[in-house]
Parts: structure tokens; sequence; C-alpha cells
């Protein structure tokens, strides 16, 4: 859990990396994803503050069920 992630869920405050302006929860039942009605900006609430793209490489291989350190190659035995 990153410090930015820490902050917020303490304050329950989560300014929006792009414009500033307090995010918002998307559901407000579910809690699972912020979106910034000002700039459009939206992220999963465990992603907040974390690099966007790290995210979603994080993302990637979790669906796909291949571990960060594996070779697309050695997984799927081409050559």
């Amino acid at each position: 859990m990153n410090d930015k992630l820490k902050e917020a869920l303490r304050t329950g405050k989560y300014p929006c990396p792009e414009c500033g302006n307090l995010m918002v929860f998307e559901d407000e039942k579910w809690k699972d994803s912020l979106i910034c009605e000002e700039c459009g900006y939206g992220c999963s609430t465990l992603g907040y503050g974390e690099d966007p793209s790290e995210v979603e490489m994080r993302r990637i291989t979790e669906i796909a069920g291949v571990p960060d350190t594996e070779d697309y190659d050695e997984v799927y035995e081409e050559d």
C-alpha cells in the first residue's frame, strides 16, 4: 500500500493526480473505483496513488495468471 493511498484512507479525501480536485467514488455502494468529476480521470481505489502504467501491467499479468518475472516464450513454450 503506497503512502498516498494510506493518507486517503485515513482522511477519506482522494485528490485527483491530474487536476487536484477531490475525486469521488464512482459507485458509493462498492467504493472500488474513483472518478474526478472535473477532468474525468479515474482509477481503482486500490490503485490510487500508484503509477498508472505499473497498475495496468500488474492487472494484465494477474488476469493472465503470468507472474511478472516469466518470459512470454517460457510461459507459452514458443521459440
